[in-house]
């Protein structure tokens, strides 16, 4: 199944991506959101059969283990 994930950009905006099951992006959100909120809902409107994976959450529970 294929993956869309969201995180923060070095500007601090929000952006996704979606991947296909062999690796490849095949869209992106092409902009960034200053709210998660609203990236999350573009994301899951415009990907409603992926699953959606949170690095920003992923990344600070890694930063929490060390």
């Amino acid at each position: 199944m294929d993956t869309t994930s969201i995180w923060k950009d070095v500007s601090g905006e929000y952006r996704w991506n979606r991947r296909s099951e062999n690796g490849r992006i095949v869209s992106t959100s092409g902009e960034g959101y200053k709210n998660k909120s609203h990236a999350v809902r573009m994301a899951t409107e415009l990907n409603p059969d992926t699953i959606i994976v949170d690095n920003e959450d992923i990344n600070e529970r890694l930063i929490d283990m060390e």
